[in-house]
């Protein structure tokens, strides 16, 4: 009986915790503002283009039907999270994002929650910028954020010498080249930029 019980747990309880972190995270400002602005502003901008999102979990799985009609590959350096990535999903570093996709194969990368939380120096952004410029095409744009929390604002934006290859944009529906999320707990800040 006591192992029905545990093998039980072990069968459900990560789907409930999933649930519940979902649900919870849904509801941060910055994810709010990602599903209610970013996501329509993206499609408006692309229409049925190729998108790159970079960084699954659980909470984005639903991000690929979100950016419809366009078409959204997707990148993480944590294998055990590939579940939940698009039918296009590459297991590697977006330091090394060109080695794993075409040259000029997006309209737009979406780079958010990533720097700080994995690419936490100058020198590792800058890689991750400069692979991300060889597969975005000639005026496609990045997303990009940044919580401005220690030890998550490490790097600042103006010290980054690869974004001299994108210049700042406005996107549809949001008419600003840098929007802050009000969140005191992250203090996020996206930025708009189009590839030169």
């Amino acid at each position: 009986m006591k192992s029905g019980l545990i093998a039980l747990a072990r069968k459900y309880a990560p789907s409930l915790w999933e649930i519940v972190v979902t649900i919870r995270v849904k509801l941060t400002p910055i994810r709010r503002y990602i599903e209610s602005k970013l996501i329509p502003a993206a499609r408006a901008r692309i229409g049925d283009g190729d998108i790159l999102y970079v960084g699954v979990a659980h909470y984005t799985r639903d991000y690929p039907q979100r950016f419809a009609p366009a078409t959204v590959a997707t990148i993480d350096i944590e294998p055990s999270v590939a579940r939940y990535g698009a039918a296009v999903h590459r297991v590697g570093s977006v330091t090394q994002v060109d080695t794993l996709f075409g040259k000029q194969s997006f309209d737009m990368v979406f780079l958010i929650g990533v720097i700080g939380w994995g690419l936490n120096t100058r020198e590792q952004a800058n890689a991750a910028l400069e692979s991300i410029s060889e597969v975005l095409r000639d005026g496609g744009v990045l997303i990009v954020s940044r919580d401005d929390i220690p030890p998550r604002n490490s790097v600042q934006m103006q010290d980054l010498h690869a974004l001299t290859r994108f210049e700042p944009c406005e996107l549809a529906g949001i008419d600003a080249s840098r929007v802050k999320i009000r969140d005191p707990k992250y203090r996020t800040e996206l930025f708009f930029y189009r590839k030169l």
